[in-house]
């Protein structure tokens, strides 16, 4: 007689224990991208490193040689980033130039109360944030105690991570980079020390960038147009007028030669200005009417018409208490939002 096997004490696929459900992966908190605003005049330095951030940022790298993440206060190097602007190593190959991560938050122009800039006036200002499409911050300037606390307290209001400027050399002292120091934000200056001639091969060449003169101080060429009355005529024949090639190599070029006085080939010391009515983020092209005028003081040649006027000032009235109808700027595309922000310094 056969006895009976002991019973098994292996589980039956019907009595086995379910698996335990694996434990859920904690998500990894997202990155913040670094938030990035741009002072913006609207000449062609901010206009230049606008169209570097948002239209080919890759000569960042490969023309400016912008490739490491450093802090923009590690003693006088501007030109590398702050950090958190690279993507991080993993991001990007060693065999590619680097990839930048950010979000661009806006233009942002400070100004004084009630201003008037001969060379860049709030209103065509007003008009190229249109034609990019980019909403644009006017940021008053309240000089309480001083100017470079209101500055430091209006930079500290926009929440930003990074600051960019278009400076290319230290003109005032370092007011800007001391300003945003106050404010704790990193100031980033991407065309600091940048070669003159190749700052020109981009604005003309890579970003097909249209700038017009706006206005020229007058004593900076008298050695390279002669006296008084000769530099005021070759003057009204320049403002108003873009800087193509032609003109560059014409007027520009000659007068920066060290033996016609030396003026920046930018213009960096003041010597000339200019607004940007075209270019490769444009949406159509801006135009300036207008007419060139000489300043009271005989000082300045500057570009003056409609877009001088201030397009968020308060309705005038004329003599018979009418509205007058405001100016709109020429632009041939949709106006975008312009936000207007008063920054007073807290009292303690």
């Amino acid at each position: 007689m056969t006895s009976n096997p002991a019973p098994s004490t292996r589980p039956t696929a019907t009595s086995a224990a379910p698996m335990p459900a694996p434990a859920p992966v904690a998500a990894l908190p997202a990155r913040r991208r670094p938030r990035l605003a741009l002072c913006f005049t609207g000449g062609k330095d901010s206009t230049l490193v606008l169209h570097l951030l948002l239209h080919k940022p890759d000569l960042l790298a490969t023309a400016l040689g912008i490739q490491h993440a450093r802090d923009s206060d590690h003693g006088d190097d501007r030109l590398h980033l702050p950090p958190g602007v690279l993507l991080p190593p993993n991001h990007q190959s060693t065999n590619s130039v680097p990839r930048y991560d950010f979000e661009f938050v806006a233009l942002v122009t400070f100004h004084p109360k009630s201003p008037r800039f001969l060379a860049h006036p709030l209103g065509g200002i007003a008009t190229q944030a249109s034609a990019l499409h980019l909403p644009l911050r006017r940021v008053e300037v309240i000089p309480d105690p001083d100017f470079a606390t209101g500055y430091a307290t209006a930079i500290r209001s926009l929440d930003l991570d990074v600051l960019v400027t278009g400076d290319m050399m230290d003109v005032c002292s370092a007011f800007m980079r001391r300003a945003a120091k106050t404010a704790g934000v990193p100031l980033w200056c991407p065309l600091w020390g940048v070669d003159r001639a190749l700052a020109w091969d981009l604005v003309l060449d890579a970003m097909k960038m249209v700038p017009v003169v706006t206005c020229v101080h007058l004593p900076s060429f008298a050695k390279a147009w002669g006296d008084k009355e000769a530099v005021e005529k070759r003057a009204r024949e320049v403002v108003g007028k873009p800087v193509d090639r032609d003109a560059l190599n014409k007027w520009l070029v000659p007068a920066a030669a060290k033996d016609s006085g030396g003026v920046d080939l930018c213009g960096e010391m003041g010597e000339f200005h200019s607004m940007v009515v075209d270019g490769a983020l444009f949406h159509g092209r801006v135009e300036l009417p207008g007419r060139a005028e000489l300043d009271p003081q005989g000082t300045y040649m500057y570009w003056a018409g409609p877009l001088t006027r201030d397009p968020l000032a308060p309705v005038e009235k004329d003599e018979n208490d009418e509205e007058e109808t405001k100016i709109k700027p020429e632009v041939k595309v949709a106006a975008k939002v312009v936000t207007e922000c008063t920054v007073a310094q807290p009292t303690s």
